[in-house]
C-alpha cells in the first residue's frame, strides 16, 4: 500500500487502537497494586518515569568541563547553512504534536523563509558554545498505553517525549554528524535508526539464516529474542561518555550530545490534568533522534559468534548447530 498512515490506520482499528488517547483508556489503571484517581496520574506516571533513574549517578559535571577545554575550534564540517536550515523546514511534517510553546510545525514550514536565518544562527552558537537552550531541554511526555485500556502504571505505558520543533531542527543536524562519524564503526548487524537499512533487511537476513540452516534436516535451530527494559530511560550518561570518547567522536560534538541529556525536565499531560516538572538524572527522551542514537552507541559492541540482527534496543540471534546442548554466549 502506498500510503502509510491510511495502512496504518487501519491496523490500529483492526487492534482496537483509535488513535489518541482518550479518557476512558486511563481509567481503574493501578500503580503499586491501588487504584490512581485520574486527577493525580500525571503525577503518578511522572514520578515512576524519574524515580527508574533515581539509582543512576549523574554525569560527572568535570566530563562537560574537560571536554569544553578541548573544544579549541568551531571546525567547518559542523557549520550549519542557512539552506540546509531552510530545505529542514520545508520538509517538516504537519500536524505532529508540539510542545506547549505556541511554535509548531506548520509555523515553521509556513515561515520558513523568514524563520531560517535566525533559527541557523541559534543552532550554530549552540554547536559551538557547547550550550543548549533551557526549552529545548524540556519535555512533555505523551503516555501511550500498550495495551487498551491500560491497568498498570509499571508495566502498560509507552512515554514519548514532545519537545520543541526548534529542538529537533538541531537534532536533525547533530544526527548527520553522528551518523558522518559513527557509520565507519557502527555494528554491521544494526538494522535500527540506521541510513539505507530497515526491518526488511534485518527479516531478509534473519529468514536467510533460518531457511539456510533448513536445508540440513540435522541442524537444530536455536532463536534468542532479547528486548532491553526500559533502554532509553536507563542510559547511563557517565557510560555514555566513554563510549563516545572510545569511538573518537569529536569533543565539540560529545560535549553538545552529552549536554542535550544532562539535567534534562519533564512533565506528563493526560487530557486537562499536568503533572508537576521533574528533573531527570540518567536516560534519553523517546521520541527524538538523541534517544536511538546514543543507545546504539551503548549497544554497539554487544556481538554473538552466531548470526543476529540488532534492532536498536531488540536483539535476535539464531545459533545453528547439531549440538543438543549448544549455549549461545555473547
Amino acid at each position: 500500500m502506498r500510503n502509510n498512515r491510511l495502512w496504518w490506520k487501519e491496523v490500529k482499528s483492526l487492534c482496537g487502537l483509535k488513535g489518541k488517547n482518550r479518557s476512558d483508556d486511563f481509567e481503574n489503571v493501578h500503580y503499586q497494586k491501588s487504584i490512581v484517581d485520574q486527577t493525580v496520574l500525571p503525577d503518578v506516571i511522572n514520578r515512576f518515569l524519574v524515580a527508574l533513574t533515581s539509582d543512576i549517578p549523574m554525569l560527572d559535571q568535570e566530563v562537560i568541563v574537560n571536554l569544553k577545554r578541548e573544544c579549541a575550534c568551531f571546525p567547518d564540517r559542523y557549520v550549519v547553512s542557512e539552506f540546509d536550515v531552510y530545505n529542514v523546514l520545508c520538509r517538516l511534517k504537519e500536524g505532529k504534536a508540539s510542545l506547549n510553546d505556541y511554535i509548531d510545525n506548520t509555523l515553521l514550514r509556513t515561515l520558513a523563509d523568514v524563520l531560517a536565518a535566525p533559527i541557523c544562527s541559534v543552532i550554530n552558537s549552540s554547536i559551538r558554545e557547547s550550550v543548549i537552550p533551557e526549552q529545548w531541554k524540556i519535555s512533555r511526555v505523551s503516555v501511550l498505553p500498550k495495551f487498551i485500556p491500560m491497568r498498570n502504571v509499571e508495566t502498560d505505558i509507552r512515554p514519548i517525549a514532545i519537545t520543541c520543533p526548534i529542538s529537533k531542527v538541531a537534532e536533525f543536524f547533530i544526527a548527520k554528524f553522528f551518523d558522518g562519524h559513527f557509520d565507519d564503526c557502527q555494528d554491521m548487524n544494526q538494522f535500527g535508526s540506521t541510513r539505507d537499512r530497515s526491518t526488511t533487511l534485518a527479516l531478509i537476513k534473519l529468514s536467510h539464516v533460518l531457511f539456510q540452516a533448513a536445508d540440513d534436516n540435522r541442524n537444530i535451530i536455536r532463536v534468542l529474542f532479547v528486548d532491553f527494559k526500559k533502554a532509553f530511560e536507563l542510559i547511563d550518561h557517565n557510560v555514555l561518555s566513554k563510549k563516545l570518547s572510545e569511538f573518537g567522536f569529536s569533543p565539540l560534538l560529545s560535549v553538545w550530545m552529552l549536554s542535550f541529556l544532562v539535567d534534562r525536565r519533564q512533565f506528563v499531560k493526560i487530557g486537562c490534568s499536568v503533572s508537576d516538572v521533574c528533573v531527570t538524572n540518567a536516560g534519553a527522551p523517546q521520541g527524538t533522534r538523541a534517544g536511538p542514537n546514543d543507545f546504539k552507541v551503548i549497544i554497539n559492541d554487544l556481538c554473538f559468534e552466531y548470526p543476529y540482527i540488532k534492532y536498536v534496543d531488540d536483539v535476535t540471534v539464531a545459533a545453528v548447530s547439531t549440538d543438543l546442548e549448544l549455549t549461545i554466549c555473547s
